[in-house]
């Protein structure tokens, strides 16, 4: 897969963390634990690119965390979805709606030419 193509998959890990973190709060580690039992084998999850994005997410007011230095082991920062992360997973998801109706459509067309080519 292309590098172009392999970037594109990472677009929407904004609002995948929100959308795992609209559960419960979670920490970086386990959000990617829920990445890696979800994607697909061809797809990379990078995980300082979700700990970036959580930063980013917090920056924008969208999670909030704390760290958690009780029990053994090193401190750990757990995190929380609020009210206006909410909002944006909102927006994520009219915005996935109208892409998917998009690559639908795609789909069926790209599969209607298969179908034609005699490449059944």
């Amino acid at each position: 897969m292309s590098k172009h193509l392999n970037r594109k998959q990472s677009r929407h890990l904004p609002a995948f963390i929100l959308l795992f973190l609209r559960k419960q709060k979670l920490y970086g580690s386990q959000i990617l634990e829920i990445f890696q039992t979800i994607k697909p084998k061809s797809m990379q999850v990078d995980g300082g690119g979700i700990y970036r994005v959580l930063r980013e997410l917090e920056e924008e007011g969208f999670v909030s965390s704390e760290w958690i230095t009780e029990g053994e082991g090193r401190p750990k920062r757990i995190y929380e979805i609020n009210e206006s992360g909410l909002q944006e997973l909102d927006k994520w998801y009219e915005d996935i709606l109208g892409r998917k109706q998009m690559l639908d459509y795609f789909i069926e067309k790209y599969e209607e030419g298969q179908k034609g080519d005699g490449n059944e």
